[in-house]
């Protein structure tokens, strides 16, 4: 039932700690926004003139409105085996708690499944796929070029790529075929058609030469900090020799994208002054490093 009330109601919608603990740990879309904990949730308000639409399935959603409830909005409490969150509607509708995807602030259409940036040869191909996307004009491709532009939020536009239109899944894709020299940071930003716009999460291309990986300081008392950047395909081993070849300490690291850094402790008294070999490898690339211990 939908019936435009005289005065706003509170409604209540209750949830399990089962119910929430699954969701922060799903796996099934890896580039879909999650909450830490139900205190970020808000709730997706989806309504449909045809009121056939409103059965309790997302996957149909696209011939209504939505609108998002947010935390600021609602109130989440804690009850019994879970949780109940309460808030203030003129109509009724179908309700979806979410933590309001990328900015905090959008309901849930459209849902970015995937997000990828993929290095070939001299191209760097983008590929996205979309579900329940309704009301969206238009995708710009933005990028920053290098880490001071990454972190200055530097973005300049490198193309746009138009919606295929309200529906359950699409995919699309962009070619990027600049001369690259420094690692390349992209991002979706994805404008419905009232103007209103969210961001996708970056996606990093890192390419040869373009950040010089570096030991700091050194020489160390006994901490030594080892900074690099790989692709997300390319993870990081690492291994730490005294001046005799004995292996000491084996490092295994997972690439973000982005910039890292891998520390190696020999503060303590079981670590000798003197000389260390560090061994650090990644797609079949070998560099080492002589540390210091002062």
């Amino acid at each position: 039932t939908q019936n435009l009330l005289a005065e706003s109601v509170s409604v209540r919608m209750y949830f399990l700690d089962s119910e929430i603990e699954a969701l922060i740990s799903a796996t099934s879309c890896v580039s879909c926004e999650k909450p830490s904990d139900a205190y970020e949730l808000g709730v997706s308000k989806y309504s449909a003139t045809n009121k056939v639409f409103e059965n309790g399935t997302i996957a149909d959603n696209n011939q209504g409105t939505w609108s998002y409830i947010s935390t600021s909005d609602a109130v989440t409490v804690p009850f019994d085996k879970g949780y109940y969150i309460e808030y203030k509607v003129k109509d009724f509708s179908e309700f979806w708690l979410n933590n309001g995807g990328f900015d905090r602030n959008t309901a849930l259409p459209v849902e970015l499944t995937r997000f990828t940036a993929q290095k070939t040869n001299n191209t760097v191909i983008l590929k996205w796929d979309t579900e329940n996307e309704v009301d969206v004009h238009r995708y710009e491709i933005e990028v920053a070029e290098g880490n001071e532009a990454l972190q200055a939020n530097q973005y300049l536009k490198i193309g746009t790529v138009l919606s295929l239109g309200n529906s359950a899944a699409k995919s699309y894709s962009f070619i990027d075929n600049k001369k690259f020299a420094l690692t390349r940071y992209y991002r979706l930003k994805i404008i419905d058609v009232d103007g209103s716009f969210t961001y996708s999460p970056i996606r990093s291309v890192v390419f040869p030469n373009a950040v010089t990986w570096q030991v700091y300081p050194n020489p160390s008392i006994g901490v030594f900090h080892f900074v690099y950047q790989l692709n997300v395909e390319d993870n990081l081993e690492a291994s730490l020799y005294d001046v005799q070849g004995k292996l000491l300490k084996q490092f295994k690291q997972k690439s973000t994208g982005f910039l890292q850094k891998l520390s190696i402790d020999v503060a303590s008294d079981n670590y000798s002054k003197g000389m260390y070999l560090l061994k650090v490898s990644s797609g079949g690339k070998q560099t080492s490093y002589k540390l210091y211990k002062q």
